[in-house]
């Protein structure tokens, strides 16, 4: 029976190490830093996935900010209230209406008129008229007069309105100014422009 024993083969240390071996194995990886190599690996990881989940959250957040639909609210003396908070850039955007086309708005105050890029005019099938020479905010360009069947913010829609079709215009949003604004009672007050007709 002895001889049986001591014929068998032993598990080599390599295959089962001891618990020494273990320790000494951690010991060895510390003192060449693999430790702390791989924590900092892990820990960049995170960093790098915390970096990219706060970059997406703030993007949609932007991009859920920018062109909504205004609030609308009905008083009762029959006057519709439209309130649009401005955004980081200080700008009034919003989305509304054209003839029933859903359109990207800035609102200008200080625009004398609609004016509209001549790429979405196009689009949406508006009659270019008469020629004239308009200034923009980076000089004079060419426009046509045009006119809108309604225009639409929030609850709020006035019919007949003039415009121009601008080509100076280099944007995908068009300039809701004093044709439409002028026919409104509108205030700013603490970055909110309230719109009332």
């Amino acid at each position: 029976m002895d001889h049986d024993d001591k014929s068998k083969p032993r598990a080599s240390s390599a295959d089962n190490p001891s618990t020494d071996d273990i320790v000494n194995q951690a010991i060895e990886r510390m003192k060449t830093g693999a430790v702390v190599k791989e924590e900092r690996i892990t820990k960049t990881k995170y960093v790098v996935i915390g970096a990219l989940l706060i970059a997406g959250l703030a993007a949609f957040s932007a991009f859920d900010f920018v062109f909504k639909k205004p609030a609308s609210e009905t008083l009762a003396t029959g006057e519709v209230v439209v309130k649009i908070n401005q955004d980081p850039e200080g700008h009034y955007l919003a989305m509304g209406e054209i003839n029933g086309h859903p359109i990207r708005f800035i609102l200008d105050t200080g625009a004398t008129s609609v004016s509209i890029p001549i790429a979405i005019a196009k689009d949406i099938g508006l009659p270019l008229g008469r020629k004239i020479t308009t200034q923009t905010a980076n000089g004079f360009g060419t426009s046509y007069e045009t006119a809108l069947k309604s225009i639409k913010l929030g609850d709020i829609e006035l019919n007949n309105i003039e415009a121009t079709a601008s080509e100076g215009l280099n944007t995908d949003a068009a300039l809701l100014g004093m044709t439409f604004l002028g026919k409104t009672k509108f205030e700013h007050n603490k970055g909110v422009l309230t719109i009332t007709y």
